[in-house]
């Protein structure tokens, strides 16, 4: 498995370094530019997904014998496409539809599908790689909603809309009140999977299990409220924090400051079904757009 990561880790290097120099050739281009910088920074954390996992999988079984035979054979043809973009980029002859036909290619690459079993033998039981995961649909999204701006590209729109999807959304909800509870997850299911619990307590049981990319919680939970809730979750998982959105009703000013202080997302009561919908879209978002803008996740 070792040499399979490696060559992996090696493939999404240079991808990055392709997008970030075609970026600074088409920065005139309003979209595509902007892009190219994004899917860049994508490729890079693709790399060090890689080199995560290589300490993580050290001593692990070996891929079968079947793919690293193939890997082995069809190796300097998954790498050709690749190479020759990077020959036109130091040439200076790279143009836009190049670049389209490499964007295209890479992401309907054999190498694609072999990271993607790399990151599917993690996932389940490690939550780096599940939140990963999370992160790499978006990745595909962000380059399918490109497409769909070009007319002349429509049949690789429904291409890219048929790739292998790596994760499902998933939603946590913690509503102690039972019709706002199934109210928030009927509202909710076209987002993704949908979960609930009724206390902070099964919640916590919940978090401690499985990643989620939004974690729903109103701050008056019985038993265990969303504030203690939420400070025990991110012990199991600190880089959930960004992952939770609290609903507020008739707040104290302890707990209107404590989610102020710690830039949580919240919603004060009554809110509407758009409102609720919109907010659980952009904490999907936030730890890809915290990515895109250079910052830690």
């Amino acid at each position: 498995m070792q040499g399979l990561i490696e060559w992996l880790a090696r493939i999404e290097h240079m991808q990055s370094k392709i997008y970030y120099s075609a970026a600074k050739i088409l920065y005139e281009d309003e979209q595509l530019g902007p892009l190219l910088n994004q899917l860049a920074k994508d490729e890079e954390f693709h790399f060090h997904l890689m080199t995560r996992a290589l300490d993580v999988l050290a001593g692990e079984m070996p891929p079968p014998p079947a793919l690293s035979h193939w890997i082995s054979v069809n190796r300097a043809k998954l790498e050709a496409p690749l190479l020759e973009t990077a020959d036109k980029i130091t040439r200076g002859i790279l143009t836009r539809a190049d670049l389209l036909e490499h964007l295209v290619a890479g992401e309907f690459s054999e190498y694609n599908l072999i990271f993607l079993y790399v990151i599917n033998s993690l996932k389940y039981n490690n939550r780096e790689f599940a939140s990963a995961a999370s992160q790499m649909e978006y990745h595909k999204k962000s380059i399918e909603q490109y497409f769909k701006s070009l007319p002349d590209y429509q049949n690789y729109v429904r291409q890219i809309s048929a790739l292998p999807k790596v994760w499902n959304t998933s939603i946590l909800v913690v509503e102690d009140y039972r019709p706002i509870r199934m109210l928030l997850a009927d509202i909710l299911e076209t987002e993704g999977t949908v979960e609930t619990s009724a206390s902070g307590d099964t919640g916590l049981r919940k978090v401690a299990s499985m990643f989620y990319d939004v974690i729903l919680t109103d701050i008056g939970t019985p038993a265990q409220g969303g504030i203690e809730f939420y400070k025990q979750a991110i012990q199991y998982d600190p880089l959930i924090a960004d992952h939770f959105m609290f609903l507020l009703n008739t707040p104290s000013e302890k707990e209107v400051e404590f989610v102020k202080k710690n830039n949580l997302a919240y919603l004060e009561k009554p809110f509407s079904i758009e409102e609720i919908r919109k907010a659980v879209h952009e904490i999907i978002l936030k730890p890809y757009q915290k990515r895109k803008l250079g910052e830690a996740v």
